[in-house]
């Protein structure tokens, strides 16, 4: 008896062995690699009051690479909020949340993507950068914590995968930017992904400066063009990329060289609309102003605002 029950046992296991053990039920080739969490304790200076959060509520996020590089098979990406999940010390678990204003700004300007948008993975195609955030209990982040984000990004077992994070690997930031420390370039990613808040700041005061040349309120009008051209000037201020609002002195300021190492195209247009803006202002400061002249920077100024708005 004592045999069979040993020989069943070790049957058992060489079965075991050869089906494959661990966390990782990832039958394929695609792989995922958590690249950080993080949790947000947010800055004085940035705004949740419109995010619905319960006092003890705070956002977490995980960023994560899916490489379907060495795959032929193209993977369909589940876009249901339960394809990646928190368990927090084994007893809470917290779904990815995607409804609220902050984190939808903050995921369209980021440069990452979410499983709800990735669609296809195609075979053999470069790793996809994705971000999921949730909506934790802050009281589950206690010393000691464990965090297991559990993947569920396909229908079948290929996208299927449980990653362990300790909580002194959990880093706490106080910008959603923050998670651009998984980054080779924290700073100049943050940059270069937030010019396009900086652009609606120009264009909505470029607006406003517009107006008030109509009504002949030349105060309103400069003051708005000042805000024009100190927005895309160099060593003033800090923008987050989750809103138009969220001018800080907490992130990176603003370098035209940087953005220039990194996307020389869109920095031809920062260039463009900073000389159109001059323009503007330089004229206008005139006892006879160049409307000609204003008027064609201006346009210059809208057009470009609006290439880089996407």
């Amino acid at each position: 008896m004592k045999k069979s029950a040993a020989i069943f046992l070790l049957f058992a296991m060489l079965l075991l062995s050869a089906c494959g053990g661990g966390t990782d039920s990832n039958a394929s080739k695609t792989q995922i690699d958590v690249k950080g969490v993080f949790l947000l304790e947010p800055s004085d200076q940035l705004n949740l009051s419109a995010e619905g959060l319960d006092t003890v509520q705070r956002y977490l996020f995980a960023v994560y690479d899916v490489d379907n590089s060495g795959n032929d098979s193209n993977v369909e990406v589940s876009g249901f909020s339960d394809a990646v999940e928190v368990t927090l010390n084994d007893t809470n678990t917290y779904e990815q949340c995607s409804g609220s204003t902050l984190i939808r700004n903050f995921i369209d300007n980021s440069g990452y993507t979410t499983p709800g948008e990735c669609g296809t993975l195609w075979g053999g195609s470069e790793p996809v950068r994705m971000i999921s955030a949730f909506a934790v209990n802050q009281n589950d982040m206690k010393d000691g914590c464990t965090a297991k984000l559990n993947f569920n990004l396909s229908l079948n077992a290929q996208l299927r995968y449980t990653a362990e994070v300790a909580g002194t690997d959990i880093q706490t930031i106080a910008w959603p930017d923050g998670v651009f420390a998984v980054e080779d370039d924290p700073d100049a990613w943050q940059l270069v992904h937030s010019v396009k808040i900086r652009a609606q700041i120009c264009k909505n005061s470029l607006e406003a400066a517009s107006r008030a040349e109509q009504n002949r309120d030349t105060d309103t009008r400069d003051l708005n063009l000042t805000i024009c051209k100190s927005v895309l000037e160099d060593n003033l201020w800090g923008v987050s990329c989750v809103a138009d609002n969220s001018v800080t002195t907490e992130l990176p300021v603003f370098s035209l060289a940087t953005i220039q190492g990194c996307e020389p195209k869109l920095a031809g247009q920062v260039s463009t609309v900073r000389d159109a803006v001059e323009t503007m202002r330089s004229e206008l400061a005139k006892s006879s102003p160049d409307y000609d002249a204003v008027n064609s920077a201006q346009r210059t100024a809208y057009s470009t605002l609006n290439a880089m708005l996407g």
